[in-house]
Order: structure tokens, then C-alpha cells, then sequence
């Protein structure tokens, strides 16, 4: 679901886990970060991300639940490496191997 950051405040967000977007303009991705820290999680960490000046140019925010049982840093690993490591993004969390 992409939400326009104007918007988020009336976004109540029914994920306790997420990877979460943040990109401005139509498809310039910036971010991408995680949080699983229950109801109303998102809208939280990406206010905590506005206050960034490094982040000011965000415009909208696209939230990926993910499953209770998955791991979400994993995911958000593996997401912001298919979409080719967003520009504002540090680090992403490291993919482990399975088995």
C-alpha cells in the first residue's frame, strides 16, 4: 500500500510487522527500512525518520506487512537488495543462509 505522507497520520495500520518504503516523487526510492514492534508501528517509525533533514525530500511511504512468524529484518534485507540498495539506506541487515 503506497500512502502519500500527508496522508499518514490518518493511516491506523492493522500490521505488527512490516519492511516500510520511503520515496519521493513518482518511483525514486529512498529507504527502506523494518519495524515489528506491533499496531500503529509504521506510522511511528516513519515519523521518527521526518525528523531527519537527511530525509526531508520523502513524499510518500509503501508499507509491506509481513507474516507474525517471519523475520523482518531478513525481509527488509531482501527487499531493499531486489530493489538495488535505496540511496538513503546506510546498511540493510544481512541475509542469512538457511538450513
Amino acid at each position: 500500500m503506497k500512502i502519500a505522507l500527508w496522508a499518514l497520520p490518518d493511516y491506523a495500520g492493522d500490521e505488527h510487522k512490516a519492511v516500510y518504503l520511503l520515496g519521493s516523487g513518482t518511483f525514486d526510492l529512498l529507504y527502506t527500512g523494518s519495524t515489528g514492534r506491533g499496531l500503529g508501528a509504521v506510522r511511528a517509525r516513519v515519523d521518527e525518520h521526518r525528523r531527519d533533514p537527511r530525509k526531508a525530500e520523502v513524499t510518500w511511504v509503501m508499507v509491506l506487512p509481513v507474516q507474525q512468524e517471519a523475520d523482518v529484518e531478513q525481509a527488509e534485507g531482501e527487499v531493499g537488495r531486489l530493489l538495488g540498495r535505496p540511496r538513503l539506506s546506510r546498511r540493510l541487515p544481512r541475509l542469512r543462509r538457511k538450513g
